[in-house]
């Protein structure tokens, strides 16, 4: 059952992000995926790579990997906690298209800080 969750979430993912969601190997179950802040041309981008492991949704969340120049240790500690918990509101669901949703709000708050008031990032 897990496999198969894992394959109609991946194909759900592919087709609502399209090129954002990347296979970097399916046979591994490792995929990444470009977060952006929603401009046109991003402002701020993330990369969440995650690792959907055998008992994935059933028992255990993926692993994953946030990447960011921007992402300072203590941020990425706290959203990786609230990435945590979202698996926890709901153990044994599939839980990536919330992560994602709940990533790309948090890279848009960033960049509201960061983004002068000429559109210009700061950094």
């Amino acid at each position: 059952p897990d496999k198969k969750a894992q394959d109609e979430e991946v194909e759900v993912l592919s087709s609502i992000f399209g090129q954002d969601w990347c296979e970097v190997d399916s046979e591994a179950g490792v995929f990444s995926m470009c977060v952006t802040d929603g401009n046109d041309p991003p402002t701020v981008t993330l990369t969440l790579k995650v690792i959907l492991l055998e008992n994935y949704p059933s028992e255990s969340p993926p692993l994953f990997e946030l990447r960011a120049p921007w992402l300072t240790r203590d941020s990425n500690v706290h959203v990786s906690s609230q990435l945590q918990g979202i698996y926890q509101e709901t153990p044994g669901e599939v839980v990536l298209f919330r992560w994602i949703e709940h990533l790309k709000e948090f890279v848009s708050n960033y960049a509201a800080t960061v983004v002068t008031d000429d559109g210009n990032p700061l950094h």
